[in-house]
């Protein structure tokens, strides 16, 4: 049972890993390590002392979610700047900007 158990749990994660790519799969791997900590310690340390939340759990969970955040708004800084670049290819390309695609950058940088 546990062999058929691990040859789908690979299955699926390395059909994730092709979909999302090797940065997605490791941020969901971060967020299943604290939703682990937390749950465990919800659920758990009742029962057991050694599931508690201590402070260096809760540390390494915050420095995992911290670089999780540092990742996303990075990456959408940089969406936007290549945003701003297609758009002014487009309006390199001709004076007349009413070929451009319909790109909302400016929302995206004000936010």
């Amino acid at each position: 049972f546990m062999l058929l158990t691990d040859a789908i749990h690979s299955a699926a994660f390395f059909s994730m890993l092709k979909q999302i790519g090797a940065v997605g799969s490791a941020l969901l791997k971060g967020i299943q390590s604290v939703a682990v900590v937390a749950l465990s310690a919800i659920v758990f340390c009742p029962r057991e002392e050694t599931q508690c939340l201590t402070p260096l759990k809760a540390m390494s969970a915050l420095l995992v979610l911290s670089g999780m955040i540092v990742y996303a708004v990075g990456s959408a800084e940089k969406n936007a700047k290549e945003m701003v670049q297609e758009q002014q290819k487009w309006e390199n390309r001709s004076g007349d900007k009413s070929d451009l695609p319909s790109l909302e950058i400016e929302s995206l940088l004000e936010s």
